[in-house]
């Protein structure tokens, strides 16, 4: 060139489709489409034997040409492997390369370190899962990138065989064992995998195998492996003691299935395994732990001076552990995960055993605060119904119920009113049923929240009437009871009656305690509610007596790290400041930031109402820079999280920050469509407008706008 000598690239010119375009258009069999993704693995293979991972699979970037042979392309984002990785130091740390929905645990986590061929391999497990169900292992469909991320690391992918049931067996192994979120638990190259997928083929046993119990909890000792031989004694048995009911009900239930009184007797065992799993404690599972693993200690040191050291340094090392947060991943690998496994290998011909056994799962999921997991077991148990007794039986419906519940609590409203909308048109119908199963349901959306119902009015009869039906001798579960009451205290506080929902609140803690005892998870769950009305109908003192107890014991029974806990935190502390009691609010709130931030990153949506009660508090102590600084990091947060509410008490709390720092024209915007969103969210009644009102005659009268402050004012009474 004029220029000079310019290196340049010579490449092959592919002329095809891309994967998943080229299976569709030729009607690809399940067979076509192994041999497909076996040739695919060799050539990434290939690429792994040169020293480069690709880093970003996926049918996008694999041509088939028309003679049937894939080519990978797009290696721009590729890396070298551990050979060459000094020479990759471009890729930072934090910094997401590739495309979520195809990207393992460790690369979504953010860091190059950890990037090996495997990742590839897990890539190559996604592709084959869609390429044989037409669907992603994760439903990622309008998740954040933090959702999305905490979803790919920590919650399981859809069995293969409830989208296809031809799938089962050979096929279901490999491309689970492909997906494993422990890289050592994956094909350790792309040739193992194409290996595998060939010996299927060729009618060959695979190499593959489902993870045993033993090797599970073999594994967990191994990463955990301390010298307190009783403390790892105490877990075996708990687990032991688990999976073996777990195994002997399903080996009474093989066995009992005959005759109608067997099955009674085997629907006694479920009963009995299902009472076992719930029976999981953590707090007193990790109390076990520290009191074993000091009584180990004491015996190890039989002089007396080095006992009393030992035992010094390591009541240290003990002191800021939290007994159920040291439980919690005991419970989760080492009982929970293998329970599900057992379930997949063992109950695969006996769905209505499965079914239960998958809400037990699901219920203790809930309580230890790994709500996705508890979504998914309850989902599949729902389905599972749906499918052997059909969509309107009381089961299916039950379940239903419970995952439209754990959605909400989850904040995925969206999904919740589309299980409930097809569960029952509406509340009125509900009613007319006189059916407890479809009451129910219908109370999932009884105060409007997910529907966007504003007609608070009926939304307040609706309920009411359940509850007389109730005392009128309709017989529901204790659980549908509460519910009705929680949801008729929502329906209040929406319409502005904020007494009568504190009056409602105290009525339903009280039911939850008589019911199942104050420590109970259902019981935190209402009074938790209860002390939120106390709070906002200014009974604060009664408030305060609630939220303390609520804390101490999300803290003593779930450990600091809980979501419940969390949530205890924040609304403790804003009982705190309205008391003011201002330092001790805000080390509550720090905590429940630092804590937050660590478990799910510096900008997740649940720390919204977290920045919005500390901007509160700033506001109160007169500290009005600092303050706009936090409800400004509060409102991002929220409209992040499309939180309305939330954004319409965090606009109105800035606008008075405005109005504190003399910035009236700054304030109005503000307040203006704070109420306008608020009109959307709460009754014309209710007192946040009134409030709202106020503070805008403030500041028009500060521009000197009389007519609107007129305006602002007639509002305002």
């Amino acid at each position: 060139t004029e220029q000079g000598i310019q290196p340049y690239f010579a490449m092959e010119l592919v002329e095809g489709r891309n994967l998943r375009a080229w299976c569709q258009r030729h009607e690809a069999t399940t067979i076509q489409r192994l041999q497909l993704v076996a040739q695919i693995c060799d050539a990434v293979d290939h690429a792994h034997q040169k020293g480069v991972i690709h880093r970003d699979l996926k049918p996008g970037n694999i041509l088939v040409t028309n003679d049937g042979m894939p080519k990978v392309l797009d290696f721009g984002v590729a890396r070298a492997t551990d050979s060459d990785q000094h020479a990759t130091i471009q890729t930072n740390i934090g910094q997401l390369v590739g495309t979520i929905p195809y990207m393992s645990p460790e690369q979504v986590s953010g860091d190059p370190r950890d990037l090996d061929v495997r990742s590839d391999v897990y890539a190559l497990g996604v592709i084959l899962f869609e390429l044989l169900t037409g669907r992603l292992p994760y439903n990622l469909t309008d998740l954040s990138v933090y959702e999305a991320v905490r979803v790919i690391r920590d919650e399981t992918p859809t069995r293969m065989t409830t989208l296809d049931a031809a799938l089962r067996g050979d096929i279901e192994t490999i491309v689970s064992k492909a997906l494993e979120k422990e890289r050592d638990r994956r094909y350790q190259s792309a040739a193992a995998l194409a290996d595998d997928i060939r010996r299927h083929l060729d009618d060959v046993p695979i190499l593959a195998r489902p993870a045993t119990t033993l090797y599970k909890f073999t594994k967990f000792a191994r990463r955990n492996r301390i010298p307190v031989a009783l403390a790892a004694t105490l877990v075996v048995a708990l687990i032991a003691g688990s999976i073996t009911s777990i195994k002997f009900g399903i080996d009474a239930v093989e066995e009992r299935e005959v005759a109608r009184a067997e099955r009674e007797v085997s629907q006694d065992a479920l009963a009995f395994q299902s009472r076992m799993l719930k029976g999981v404690e953590p707090h007193a599972m990790g109390k076990g732990i520290i009191r074993d693993l000091r009584e180990q200690v004491a015996r190890q040191h039989r002089r007396g001076s080095e006992r009393s050291q030992a035992m010094v340094e390591l009541d240290r090392l003990l002191i800021d552990v939290n007994a159920a947060d040291l439980a919690r991943g005991v419970v989760d690998r080492s009982i929970l995960t293998p329970a599900v496994k057992a379930l997949e290998s063992e109950y695969a011909d006996q769905p209505l055993v499965e079914a239960p056994l998958r809400e037990s799962i699901a219920e203790v999921y809930y309580n230890l605060g790994i709500n996705g997991r508890a979504v998914t077991e309850i989902r599949s148990a729902a389905d599972i119904y749906a499918a052997q007794l059909g969509p309107e039986d009381p089961k299916t419906i039950e379940a239903l119920t419970f995952t439209a519940f754990a959605l909400q609590l989850d904040n995925r409203d969206a999904e919740a009113r589309e299980i409930i909308n097809a569960i029952v048109p509406s509340i009125d119908a509900a009613i007319a049923s006189g059916k407890p199963h479809l009451i129910a349901a219908a109370l999932v959306d009884a105060a409007g929240q997910l529907t966007g119902n504003d007609d608070h009015a009926a939304n307040i009869r609706h309920v009411e009437t359940i509850r007389s039906m109730i005392a009128d001798g309709l017989e529901v579960t204790p659980e549908v009871h509460l519910f009705c009451l929680t949801r008729l205290a929502l329906a209040y506080f929406l319409a502005g009656e904020l007494d009568r929902a504190a009056d409602v609140g105290n009525e339903a803690a009280a039911l939850a305690i008589a019911t199942y005892g104050r420590s109970h998870w259902k019981t935190q769950l209402v009074r938790t509610i209860q002390g939120e009305t106390l709070k906002l109908s200014d009974r604060n003192e009664e408030a305060l007596e609630v939220t303390t107890e609520v804390l101490a014991l999300r803290r003593k029974l779930l450990g600091n790290r809980h979501p419940d806990t969390l949530i205890a935190i924040t609304n403790h502390a804003s009982v705190l400041s309205r008391l003011g009691r201002y330092e001790e609010a805000i080390d509550l709130y720090e905590e429940d930031i630092s804590t937050t931030t660590e478990l799910l990153g510096a900008n997740h949506g649940t720390l919204a109402p977290t920045y919005a009660n500390l901007g509160r508090v700033h506001i109160d102590r007169g500290e009005y820079q600092l303050a706009l600084e936090t409800l400004n990091k509060a409102l991002g947060l929220a409209t992040r999280s499309l939180d309305l509410r939330g954004i319409g008490v965090i606009l109105q709390a800035r606008g008075e920050t405005y109005l504190n720092l003399d910035r009236p024209v700054d304030a109005i915007p503000d307040l203006e469509r704070s109420r306008s969103i608020m009109l959307q969210v709460y009754a014309p009644e209710h007192p946040h407008h009134k409030a709202t009102a106020e503070r805008l005659v403030r500041a028009c009268e500060a521009i000197g706008d009389s007519e609107n402050a007129a305006k602002w004012r007639a509002l305002s009474k």
